[in-house]
């Protein structure tokens, strides 16, 4: 804008306007010329009055392209609100919505007017009609240039797209939930499916507890795509410390600590049939009886055994228990006691020479698992039989009517668990499984 005029008083004012306009466009009928902006400008400048500037520029126009720049400046040396709104009438500059790659910068024309915000938006208001060029940069992606024309007051949409000049990444690995840690020009954490990755070598580490860590070198190059997999081995070191915790624990009748450790073991390896046996081994104490049929009969499938606490009844020549281990495999039945015991049970028995096990009542009314078998192999001559009842089972005196006197002793009877029927048949059930 140019310098401000010296104070000119009002009848010089309205004097000097006159002759101006005069000057500008003779007083005839004939059509008056458009106003040019250093006209307007001067008579801003002049302080000629609002109205009559207002009225000549809406008779006349202008002869140029007023934008809200202008209109500020004016604002600033005085123009009246006629003469700026008669200006902002006649403004033509258009704007445009420009949609691009979020934190591209952006050139109109050669000359650089901003960045797209997160969402790629950038919004060029006062642009002036006519042919333009738009240029979006940004690193790591190829530079695109688009040319349009703005119509009077238009307001464009532009998408302007930007390729990426790097490559792209896809990476997994089993187990889904290992972590995944990309380093190199740029850092990623994984799962990726198609990142964009700059240009450069990447180290990739994938980890997961209780897996043998892996580590892969990979140069990515312009416009290229890789996929790389990972298949974590299970680390034998650290699922044999688990399994041997979590027997352990079993051992110490921490049940809780051993399922616990026994779970943790088969995130690891779905199928370890020595975690389904340590299981299947504390579920039978906790009571938990549809677990334990469940998880010893994997651990049996699996080649394991199962072994479970009883007491060995003997009800000839005296009723007598004693503590006892029954261990259940694929091949059969083995027992075991504590030294010292007198006992003369089998140490093991084979599924061909055992009839399917059943639940009794022996001679003292005691509810007893009760197994039976010949002592011939081909099934001729005496049988065999074994009865036993829950660990934990406690023998009772019978109390005899008053002035009866006991010829082979004081008879005795068995308190057996409220839940002893109920074991007796998951155990039934575990060695008919095993037996087929």
């Amino acid at each position: 804008m140019k310098t401000s005029l010296s104070f000119i008083s009002s009848p010089g004012r309205l004097l000097a306007t006159a002759l101006l306009l005069c000057a500008v466009a003779p007083c005839t009928t004939a059509q008056r010329p458009k106003l040019t902006e250093a006209q307007v400008e001067h008579l801003i400048q002049i302080h000629a009055p609002d109205g009559l500037v207002a009225s000549q520029i809406e008779a006349r126009g202008i002869t140029f392209a007023a934008t809200k720049v202008d209109l500020a400046s004016w604002t600033a040396e005085g123009a009246g609100p006629r003469t700026l709104a008669a200006l902002r009438a006649l403004i033509l500059t258009g704007s445009i919505q420009l949609r691009t790659e979020p934190g591209g910068t952006v050139s109109l024309d050669g000359t650089s007017v901003g960045s797209a915000n997160s969402a790629g938006l950038l919004l060029l208001q006062d642009v002036v009609p006519g042919p333009h060029q738009l240029s979006i940069t940004k690193a790591g992606f190829h530079s695109n240039n688009q040319t349009f024309t703005l119509g009077d007051r238009e307001t464009r949409q532009i998408f302007v797209p930007l390729v990426w000049a790097g490559g792209r990444l896809t990476i997994s690995a089993q187990p889904t939930d290992a972590s995944i840690s990309i380093t190199g020009p740029s850092s990623f954490s994984g799962p990726l499916d198609a990142a964009r990755c700059p240009l450069g070598t990447y180290t990739i580490i994938v980890s997961q507890t209780g897996y043998v860590t892996q580590t892969r070198a990979l140069t990515v190059a312009a416009d290229q795509s890789y996929q790389q997999h990972f298949q974590l081995a299970v680390d034998p070191a650290y699922l044999k410390k688990v399994l041997t915790d979590a027997q352990t624990h079993l051992t110490d009748d921490d049940l809780d600590s051993a399922i616990r450790l026994s779970n943790q073991a088969l995130t690891i390896e779905p199928s370890n049939a020595s975690a389904y046996a340590i299981i299947a081994e504390a579920t039978f104490r906790h009571g938990d009886l549809q677990q334990f049929v469940q998880d010893a009969g994997r651990a049996i499938q699996g080649g394991q055994s199962i072994t479970i606490p009883l007491m060995h009844v003997h009800n000839f020549p005296r009723h007598l228990v004693h503590e006892v281990d029954m261990t259940i495999s694929r091949s059969g039945l083995k027992f075991s006691y504590a030294p010292g015991v007198k006992c003369n049970i089998p140490e093991s028995l084979n599924y061909d020479l055992l009839a399917r096990p059943t639940i009794i009542r022996d001679a003292s009314n005691t509810i007893v698992l009760h197994l039976v078998w010949p002592v011939h192999p081909q099934g001729f001559g005496s049988i065999h039989e074994l009865d036993f009842v829950p660990l934990g089972s406690g023998m009772v005196r019978q109390q005899l009517p008053q002035g009866t006197i006991p010829i082979f002793g004081y008879p005795t009877v068995f308190q057996v668990p409220q839940n002893a029927d109920a074991q007796y048949k998951a155990i039934i059930d575990v060695i008919i499984e095993a037996s087929r």
